[in-house]
């Protein structure tokens, strides 16, 4: 799965910056700590595979209150636009 790569982070600040957690240490990425997986279910169809489920995100450096939102790979530029009053 893809989560911020420094603790106590928001999907919506880091999207441009998430990193791949994994159940095993491959290519260089970051391992899911035992018990951050609380339930998972899978799903093979004939196109698609899904899995949904739910998880201790502030064991992958996801802020407890954060309730993510879309990793969406053409909308993180890192352009950060401020609004003035």
């Amino acid at each position: 799965m893809w989560a911020p790569p420094i603790p106590n982070s928001t999907i919506g600040d880091t999207e441009a910056e998430t990193v791949a957690w994994c159940t095993k240490p491959n290519h260089g990425t970051r391992v899911i700590p035992g018990g951050t997986l609380t339930g998972v279910q899978f799903l093979r169809a004939p196109a698609y595979l899904l899995v949904v489920g739910h998880l201790n995100q502030i064991n992958i450096d996801m802020q407890t209150n954060d309730t993510g939102g879309e990793m969406d790979p053409h909308g993180a530029d890192e352009v950060r636009t401020q609004l003035f009053c």
